[in-house]
């Protein structure tokens, strides 16, 4: 089934305090003062307004813009959600071509990397087990299927890479093999993703590195129902992918990208 089109704003960078700012903000996304600090108000980017048009989504980017503010406008449907990035698992590195597994396509230059974005991403799981009872009644024991629920904060660490052209590509710290580290391999996966994530800083210079979704996490809304004993899979919902998209295209501005299509409208 098709996606309904829906156009988004995201606020990037406020060109002045909030307080300051909050009546002509109210105004140009036509909500009221408190609705204008609460969509201003945390870690940027925030999603702030919502349109049917990319037309008037552009409109209402630019009147943020003209006030000093960084704001872009997008297509929802182009964000990405982590499992639907090129996956990294075999990563490696030849030359200056780097693969997302093994030495076989995928494969983009280190040149074309814009930006690599850092990230948590916390989850709400909830873990459903089915266990079996006996009930006794004046008949006798009657077996009783009985599901029991519980409930566990999960956390996730991820790297995403914009490239210039082209979809983003991911690495989830308990997915990836961390072979192309060579000698610099350590013990843990954790101490494996963060030289990792060193490293890739290293062989890609150029490429901006932001890490503000580490301090402030991003939270899925979304509920993990595991049945049994498997691990969650954890998904990421669409608030945090539309802000996740408006970073490497915040990051990305001047230098192409972050993975702008032939016709695609962004701005």
């Amino acid at each position: 089934m098709a996606t309904a089109p829906l156009f988004v704003v995201a606020l990037c960078e406020l060109g002045a305090p909030i307080e300051v700012e909050e009546e002509p903000f109210a105004a140009i996304l036509g909500v009221t003062t408190y609705d204008a600090r609460t969509r201003a108000t945390g870690t940027l980017p925030k999603i702030v307004h919502q349109a049917a048009t990319m037309d008037e989504a552009l409109h209402v980017a630019e009147a943020l813009r003209r006030r000093g503010h960084g704001a872009v406008a997008f297509d929802a449907n182009d964000a990405l959600a982590l499992d639907r990035m090129v996956t990294m698992r075999r990563f490696s590195v030849d030359g200056e071509t780097l693969f997302a597994h093994d030495k076989r396509p995928p494969s983009r230059q280190l040149s074309e990397l814009l930006v690599i974005v850092r990230l948590v991403l916390h989850q709400h799981v909830q873990r459903t087990q089915t266990e079996v009872e006996y009930r006794y009644t004046n008949r006798g024991a009657v077996r009783v299927a009985v599901d029991r629920t519980s409930g566990e904060n999960h956390a996730e660490d991820a790297l995403v890479l914009f490239f210039d052209g082209g979809p983003p590509w991911s690495l989830r710290a308990r997915e990836a093999k961390y072979l192309a580290l060579g000698a610099r391999i350590r013990p843990t996966v954790r101490e494996n993703f963060f030289a990792t994530a060193e490293w890739l800083r290293a062989v890609a210079g150029s490429a901006v590195y932001d890490e503000r979704f580490v301090s402030t996490p991003l939270v899925s809304a979304r509920l993990a129902d595991v049945r049994g004993h498997g691990d969650p899979a954890l998904r990421s919902d669409r608030l945090s992918d539309l802000r996740l998209h408006a970073l490497g295209a915040w990051l990305s501005r001047g230098r192409h990208g972050p993975y702008r299509a032939a016709g695609r409208r962004e701005a």
